[in-house]
């Protein structure tokens, strides 16, 4: 059994990424390259069998797109309140060079010129647009700008039908407790990665609120879908609330006595790429040698 993680971006992803690797260390993992997925897609698909079969955890952007060459997958992903991801899209591409987009929108003057912009280029449904992609559309670049249609959205509702669970990132530490009952995780401890630090500020009026709405209709109709999902999971846990509050006090207790270790290494990783000329992490490739 092979379990499929597919990493839909902001959507808590990085996090749970974190908690991941602690869970499964690096034997036994592929981890899918952020910025070059197909290449992964080509490195995972030139392993022989026997190699695949030693791969406990798959993870990363359209890893859905290994579902066919996997063995014995068990999928599972992530849907955020399509609402709430388009707000954290526009301040991380704003704060990320990796970002394509992030020469374009770091120049906007502000969320409403972002709106517009999504507008104009067709950049909206991105759960719908991550979740219906093809190797084709791989191929052409990711970095292309266009509206999601019905037959991506098609797509993107069958891989939900492919994946054993549902999770929302509104529901992440139930989501979490109920994956370690099921898979007999120790505790899934992480640290947030990659939160957006000031969605909350921007001041959003009812007509941007309709015009994003009518972007995101597609998003829309597939969270509806991972919510009826997502809550049949979750009310078949029993005791789930103390157990929640249980993994709570772990989580914090954990957080805690490392936010020393935490600190050290980003004034460490700070040094290397600001001193050494380090190649920041987004730009370093992940080692998937071991298989």
């Amino acid at each position: 059994m092979t379990l499929v993680f597919i990493h839909i971006p902001k959507t808590a992803g990085a996090s749970l990424g974190f908690a991941l690797r602690r869970i499964y260390r690096k034997r036994g993992t592929f981890f899918l390259r952020n910025l070059y997925p197909l290449d992964s897609i080509q490195e995972y698909l030139r392993m022989n069998p026997e190699q695949r079969s030693s791969i406990q955890l798959l993870s990363g952007h359209h890893s859905q797109l290994l579902l066919d060459h996997v063995p014995s997958p068990r999928a599972f992903t992530f849907l955020r309140d399509p609402y709430a991801q388009f707000i954290s899209w526009y301040a991380y591409i704003r704060r990320s060079p990796q970002n394509p987009r992030h020469s374009e929108v770091a120049k906007l003057h502000s969320f409403e010129d972002f709106v517009t912009y999504c507008e104009d280029t067709g950049f909206y449904s991105g759960q719908t647009w991550h979740l219906g992609h093809t190797l084709s559309d791989l191929e052409i670049g990711r970095s292309q700008l266009r509206a999601p249609c019905q037959s991506e959205f098609d797509r993107a509702k069958s891989v939900l039908d492919r994946c054993e669970w549902v999770f929302l990132t509104e529901r992440f530490h139930e989501s979490l407790v109920y994956l370690s009952r099921e898979l007999s995780w120790p505790a899934p401890v992480y640290r947030w990665l990659n939160k957006s630090p000031d969605t909350d500020k921007l001041k959003i009026g009812d007509g941007l609120l309709e015009r994003i709405r009518t972007m995101q209709s597609f998003d829309l109709q597939l969270y509806a879908i991972a919510v009826e999902r997502c809550n049949a999971s979750l009310s078949e846990f029993p005791d789930l609330k103390e157990s929640v509050e249980d993994f709570e006090s772990i989580l914090a207790t954990w957080n805690r006595r490392n936010a020393w270790r935490f600190s050290a290494e980003d004034r460490y990783r700070y040094f290397l790429q600001r001193f050494l000329g380090r190649k920041p992490d987004w730009q370093r490739v992940p080692d998937n040698s071991a298989h």
